[in-house]
């Protein structure tokens, strides 16, 4: 790696890398395609001839690569662990979209791997870098709510996936609570920095022709100064909603905020269209404070989720830190794993 550009493959080439990453890493001039690597044949043709780069079919060319400095994990959720392991072993930096992984001993492989190598590892949580988040975050910054105790996060739409059929399917850690869910908790987490006391999650499966969840509801306590459930945090994510519920609705001691549903952040069709200047959410979604004597509109900050990339250049070539750490990690994994153990359990799990 030179002083002044990063050399990266990506590692999986669907929709995700070809509709979101890559076009947000397009803006920023120090990080550099040099391969892509796909099983198919097909696909590997398609990338070369779309970016001019290097093809790779297995992994494991790809790590043998010396001119590659990082990789970027885009591939189903159950493989995370295990190719962020072997890049880090051979000696590259990584970056691997959300999830960082399925369970806490592969949230603990990763980070001890990280720690043999001296490489980076973070995850893709764009979603902190979203216009609703932000907005949010700023109205409890403000004071406006008072103290905060209790927040809903929903995310929901109807119907599977369409892009991805292996989000359909339980065998590829597919469902809505892996796959979305995990922003919500994370934004959970950073909404109450109090230590989590318990988790619990309902779960339904209802569609005939999938055995992903169709509606999944968790709810996180947080534990106050005296070890007892102080605030909350209730993640609603399905996939059977005609009627999506408000995107967030945050009550705290002097006031609520509720904040309309987006089904898509803004962001997504301006990388579609290659317009960045799209990224503009109408008034009709912004977000609503409710005080005891008034209701006024808050309007929505600008999310920019290139913000990821052009922090990761500054992280790898001026040493700055990174937007999402590795402790940051270790506790959205904690709970997430905590909320599918109670889904299939039907138990209350206990985190203290």
């Amino acid at each position: 790696m030179n002083t002044h550009t990063v050399n990266f493959a990506i590692i999986g080439y669907g929709s995700a890398a070809q509709t979101i990453h890559l076009p947000l890493i397009a803006f920023e001039p120090r990080l550099h395609l040099h391969g892509v690597m796909a099983r198919s044949a097909q696909t590997r043709e398609f990338a070369k001839s779309k970016h001019d780069c290097a093809v790779y079919p297995t992994l494991d060319e790809s790590l043998n690569d010396p001119q590659i400095d990082l990789v970027i994990v885009t591939t189903p959720h159950d493989s995370h662990a295990s190719i962020a392991v072997a890049a880090l072993e051979a000696g590259k930096h990584v970056v691997v979209d959300k999830p960082m992984c399925l369970n806490t001993h592969e949230c603990e492989r990763m980070i001890e791997a990280q720690k043999h190598s001296g490489k980076l590892l973070t995850v893709f949580h764009n979603a902190r870098l979203s216009g609703d988040f932000l907005t949010l975050q700023s109205v409890i910054a403000s004071g406006q709510l008072g103290a905060l105790k209790w927040l809903e996060l929903s995310w929901n739409r109807h119907g599977l996936s369409k892009r991805s059929a292996w989000r359909n399917l339980a065998s590829t850690s597919g469902g809505r609570l892996i796959d979305l869910g995990v922003h919500l908790i994370d934004q959970a987490l950073l909404a109450f920095p109090q230590k989590v006391a318990s988790v619990y999650t309902r779960m339904n499966r209802d569609w005939p022709d999938a055995d992903v969840e169709s509606a999944c509801t968790v709810t996180i306590a947080f534990a106050d100064e005296r070890g007892r459930g102080g605030c909350t945090a209730i993640i609603d994510v399905g996939s059977m909603t005609r009627y999506p519920k408000p995107k967030y609705i945050a009550v705290g001691t002097n006031a609520t905020w509720s904040k309309p549903p987006n089904l898509w952040d803004p962001q997504e069709p301006a990388l579609a269209e290659q317009d960045y200047a799209k990224n503009i959410e109408a008034e009709d979604a912004y977000g609503t404070l409710i005080t005891e004597t008034a209701a006024s509109k808050t309007p929505t900050i600008l999310g920019d989720w290139r913000r990821f990339y052009s922090n990761l250049a500054d992280v790898l070539l001026e040493g700055a830190a990174p937007i999402v750490t590795l402790g940051q990690m270790q506790r959205v994994i904690a709970v997430m794993a905590a909320a599918i153990e109670s889904g299939k359990s039907g138990d209350v799990v206990s985190l203290v």
